[in-house]
């Protein structure tokens, strides 16, 4: 049973009995601690993997690696005491050159999807820039999962965007746009996560308890009317649409913002998009509907000036607008429009406003 505890604004927060950012920890030389089960092991030139080898991967540098399971489980160091609760429940450890761990909190009871999606991402829409999935697992005793995954090399758009000429903010919207393409063509009959279980969108409906069936089309409209009193969702066909619903600028990842443009082209392209944890089956106006909730109602009349500023409240609008342009040019429904349906949807569920609506 996790430990919980309210925090003064009203979230509900775990309390975990070790740090997340002791996951991972060397041992010896050139060997690593994973969540005290499993072993991080570089392997000498001219040395063969151990039998009981679960993957090998190389990194960057040519130098290879080996994950294998621990004899004996280790403690997790270091321990806190004070019981305090962790303000961020993801951790990352650089393993060689160009591999990391993500480590994140999860429940004993909880599913974890991320390199599932990814994997399905990276064989179905080959197009699509997705890190490369080396090994997960989940650790339920710790109550946390481990990803093993390649680095993409590049600067995540939250960096960089402010300082972007209007052409190469208009390139890396039209990529994302045709990624996001892409990944709607991948379908599914029901509402559900990549794993074809149910998918559990807070914003869209009340929690439901894990066991509940995924829902299909007629079954997830009859749901939102219910959950709204009565309030018509907008049109959706039959089939669900694979969708990674945290495209932020967090998430995104961007090659060439440090080139100089030459002969008026830009060097700037997507070069990665991370954080598939959140990937499922969606209907095909939530795709452009989610990205527009975040936006407090006094951006959506900032001038030229402001959303060209450094201020991080009125450039993340200018990201989501002109990401949200591409889409409408790809024949999505604009997002603000689903956005308007969303508030009325949500206050009639009951819900306090997550934003500043």
């Amino acid at each position: 049973m996790v430990k919980v505890k309210l925090t003064s604004d009203g979230v509900v927060m775990p309390v975990l009995e070790s740090l997340i950012a002791a996951s991972v920890w060397p041992i010896g030389d050139g060997q690593w601690a994973l969540g005290g089960s499993m072993l991080c092991e570089r392997i000498a030139d001219g040395v063969s993997a151990s039998s009981d080898t679960i993957t090998t991967w190389k990194d960057g540098q040519g130098v290879d690696y080996c994950l294998r399971p621990l004899t004996t489980r280790l403690p997790i160091p270091p321990y806190d005491e004070n019981g305090i609760i962790q303000s961020r429940l993801v951790s990352f450890f650089d393993i060689g050159h160009d591999v990391f761990i993500k480590v994140k909190y999860k429940a004993a009871d909880d599913r974890s999807t991320e390199a599932e999606a990814m994997r399905l991402v990276r064989e179905r829409a080959p197009s699509v820039p997705v890190p490369e999935p080396i090994y997960s697992w989940h650790d339920k005793e710790l109550e946390r999962t481990f990803l093993i995954t390649r680095r993409v090399h590049g600067k995540v758009v939250d960096d960089v965007w402010h300082s972007l000429k209007d052409e190469d903010r208009e390139q890396v919207a039209k990529e994302l746009a045709a990624y996001q393409k892409s990944l709607a063509e991948i379908t599914a009959p029901a509402f559900q996560d990549v794993g074809g279980h149910h998918l559990a969108e807070r914003y869209l409906l009340p929690d439901y308890d894990e066991r509940v069936e995924p829902f299909t089309a007629d079954e997830l409209r009859e749901q939102l009317r219910k959950a709204s009193n009565g309030i018509e969702p907008p049109e959706f066909g039959p089939e669900f649409h694979l969708f990674h619903r945290d495209m932020s600028a967090e998430n995104v990842i961007l090659s060439g913002t440090d080139e100089a443009r030459t002969e008026g082209k830009s060097h700037v392209h997507v070069a990665g998009i991370v954080g598939w944890r959140y990937a499922g089956f969606y209907p095909k106006f939530w795709i452009t509907t989610f990205p527009c909730l975040p936006i407090p109602k006094y951006t959506l009349s900032a001038t030229e000036e402001q959303l060209a500023s450094p201020e991080r409240t009125y450039w993340i609008w200018s990201y989501m607008q002109s990401l949200d342009r591409a889409m409408v040019e790809l024949g999505f429904q604009n997002g603000l429009d689903g956005r308007s349906w969303w508030i009325k949807h949500h206050e009639a569920m009951g819900k306090p406003h997550p934003y500043d609506l």
